[in-house]
């Protein structure tokens, strides 16, 4: 668990140095008197609540067909079983850059029915963004687990003929508009089209929102926009399939699912690196033994060899961490965004 958390703060150190190289709706906030998450209870050694006893409800605070979606959709089998053979209904509410979904759970009863995904960095600009005058935040949940690690990545149409790779297709934007899709104004890829432009001020860049990556693919792939910014499993199977090509990955290295595909900073020179977490957690104040066996069940679930190999055909990197790793990852991660407001006009 401790490595594997490693592997997530490898991603939030390279982020924090790539600082020096440089909403939309309004929902109802949860109620606030709901238990801070620092205030989480100590986990029994074994359990006597008899829990599940009716189907839990997982939201996708995403439209179906993003990787999230996606991911989420192939782990809960796994969960179900851990869980003695419990149902899981999986309900999508997109909207609002994830927080029509996020806001639903945060209002929910904390009885352990009602979970949802967590996808990081896009959960903080619901609150952290002024213009959504939102006070939830990662105080009225209680973490779980988080199942992966997805670098971002920029994909364009295959047989492009204006540019033959990213700095080909630098040079071009600079005398020549082009659109570029994004998952929601206050999405990790968004964030990364707004920080490519700071690097790049020179070139003609527009934005298309969609509500998720599995909205935008569709449009880059029907020729309606000329870029796409998202996340190495939102794409990899469609580069492998020659229905896509990336031009590059924001990562510190060579992707194990991308191998051919080079990374932004070697390209340029530059340092920015970044990507999306994504686990679950549910509402603050949950019975302790609730949330053990969810998160007991969770890391068998994320850590079996099937999901593994599955995950990995998705070209998606599983990256357990348990609920107090995932907590504290996702409090030094917003310390992060905190230095990135001025960049993306959260002022």
């Amino acid at each position: 668990m401790k490595r594997n958390r490693l592997i997530a703060l490898a991603l939030l150190f390279a982020l924090c140095l790539s600082l020096t190289a440089c909403g939309d709706s309004k929902q109802e906030s949860a109620p606030a008197d709901k238990p801070s998450t620092e205030q989480q209870a100590e986990t029994p050694d074994s359990t006597t609540v008899d829990f599940p006893t009716k189907p839990i409800t997982l939201v996708i605070p995403w439209a179906a067909g993003s990787s999230g979606d996606n991911g989420a959709r192939i782990l809960m089998p796994y969960v179900e079983e851990e869980l003695g053979g419990a149902s899981i209904t999986v309900v999508n509410n997109p909207g609002a850059s994830g927080w029509l979904g996020w806001d639903e759970v945060a209002a929910a009863d904390p009885d352990g029915y009602t979970i949802s995904l967590l996808t990081l960095p896009s959960f903080y600009g619901g609150y952290m963004n002024p213009a959504n005058n939102r006070t939830t935040n990662l105080d009225n949940f209680t973490m779980i687990a988080n199942q992966v690690s997805d670098w971002a990545t920029l994909y364009c149409q295959p047989g492009e003929t204006r540019w033959t790779d990213f700095n080909s297709m630098i040079e071009y934007a600079k005398t020549n508009e082009l659109v570029i899709g994004a998952s929601g104004v206050d999405s990790d890829d968004n964030m990364m089209v707004e920080r490519m432009k700071e690097l790049h001020p020179d070139i003609k860049l527009s934005t298309v929102q969609g509500k998720s990556s599995g909205e935008v693919k569709p449009m880059l792939l029907g020729g309606h926009i000329d870029l796409w910014m998202a996340n190495v499993g939102d794409g990899a199977t469609q580069v492998k399939n020659g229905e896509l090509s990336a031009l590059c990955v924001f990562a510190p290295e060579a992707c194990d699912m991308l191998p051919d595909v080079p990374t932004y900073n070697e390209l340029t020179g530059n340092n920015l690196v970044a990507g999306s977490d994504r686990g679950y957690f549910m509402p603050a104040g949950g019975d302790p033994e609730v949330v053990k066996i969810l998160q007991d069940a969770f890391e068998k679930a994320i850590n079996n060899p099937e999901h593994i190999a599955a995950m990995t055909d998705l070209g998606i990197n599983v990256n357990y961490m348990n609920g107090d790793d995932l907590l504290a990852y996702a409090k030094d991660t917003e310390k992060v965004i905190e230095k990135l407001k001025p960049v993306l006009g959260w002022q």
